[in-house]
């Protein structure tokens, strides 16, 4: 199954915060065999739905190119 990882940090501060849901997906990814396409939103905002990044997510998802967009908690969605 290909799935989306959707990684996002609001500022270049925080950074380390990549790796780190990076990491929690990969895990998940191992576990259940799936094969992940990362995507990284970096220095955007939750608040504003219109980031490069979740655009291409979600153009992956509609055009069938990914079964699921993968988060390592929500906040990081919005």
């Amino acid at each position: 199954m290909k799935v989306v990882g959707y990684l996002r940090v609001s500022t270049a501060d925080q950074e380390h915060g990549i790796d780190a849901q990076r990491a929690a997906i990969q895990a998940e990814a191992i576990k259940r065999g799936w094969a992940v396409e990362w995507i990284l939103d970096e220095g955007r905002s939750g608040k504003d739905i219109d980031r490069p990044g979740i655009a291409r997510a979600l153009a992956l998802l509609k055009a069938g190119e990914a079964e699921a967009l993968v988060v390592s908690k929500l906040d990081r969605l919005s």
